[in-house]
């Protein structure tokens, strides 16, 4: 008689959240409003009952500064944090307990606010091309690349400058100078773009089953402003962390997955706070394991 067949090994994953704070006519940013519970829970997965630990991090500061210390820290090895006086947008009763996992994460997943009417999920991050004052009214370092360059604008990065300007009054000017800004010195080596090696068409494909909703749409533009910041830094030192680090899976070490996301800047329109928190949910059980929650 042959052996009853084995039940598959039960996995635990560790997972970070980042969300931003406010800035603009943002107030309440719902990238973090729609994670904020989330923190310091376990997600059990439906069918193999693997076992996902959430750390969320926000309300970060909608500034340059705070994701050029951030994204190299989460994605060292052991991972780290920067002081949270310098990242986060306002004190949260989050900080004692963030302890970041010694072995790295196996996902970071970046939310912000973008369009209303959808969710989107970005594939692309871009290097340089950084015209738009952060919330300080900083810009990124300048890129030298021995030249001036030109760029059309984008519709995305048009949405942000929009959105910024409403802010700033219709006198504003928020042109695109001939000046580089990005990321400068440390990322000579990484291009132009980078994409996240996630499957995202597979993630839209579940996320609207699951949510019965087809408002989750894919993107490779996420606008050349704080967004797209992230998405790049995460994904560049995502890179540096396999290349630099000899990372060793046998020995407990993993290279973190990376993505990021836009929610809608205006709950209700169309998804409530407890839409996008359950997005969220879903978002990061199947990035983890290919199943539910």
């Amino acid at each position: 008689m042959p052996p009853p067949p084995q039940s598959p090994e039960k996995k635990q994953f560790n997972v970070l959240i980042t969300g931003y704070g406010p800035f603009s006519y943002v107030t309440d940013n719902p990238s973090w409003a729609c994670i904020a519970a989330l923190h310091n829970t376990t997600l059990t997965t439906s069918e193999s009952s693997h076992t996902i630990k959430i750390t969320c991090v926000g309300p970060l500061r909608v500034v340059y500064d705070a994701i050029l210390s951030l994204a190299p820290s989460i994605h060292s090895r052991p991972p780290t944090f920067p002081p949270f006086s310098d990242i986060l947008h306002e004190r949260t009763s989050l900080e004692p307990n963030v302890q970041p996992p010694d072995g790295g994460w196996d996902l970071t997943l970046h939310l912000g606010a973008g369009r209303n009417g959808r969710v989107t999920v970005e594939t692309i991050g871009h290097k340089t091309g950084y015209a738009i004052p952060d919330a300080d009214g900083k810009l990124p370092p300048i890129v030298d690349v021995g030249s001036k360059v030109e760029k059309g604008v984008s519709e995305a990065e048009n949405f942000e400058r929009k959105r910024i300007a409403r802010e700033n009054g219709a006198g504003s000017s928020l042109k695109q100078g001939d000046t580089l800004r990005g990321f400068g010195k440390g990322y000579e080596g990484f291009p132009e773009e980078l994409k996240t090696e996630i499957d995202a068409e597979g993630l839209i494909s579940f996320l609207r089953k699951k949510i019965k909703d087809q408002r989750i749409l894919i993107s490779t533009d996420a606008g050349h402003y704080l967004c797209d910041f992230i998405c790049y830094g995460s994904l560049a030192e995502s890179q540096r962390a396999l290349f630099d680090s000899n990372i060793k899976p046998e020995e407990g070490v993993k290279r973190s997955k990376s993505l990021f996301m836009h929610v809608p800047y205006d709950l209700g329109d169309p998804f409530t706070l407890v839409e996008l928190t359950t997005i969220m949910k879903q978002t990061v059980a199947w990035l983890c394991t290919g199943e539910g929650v």
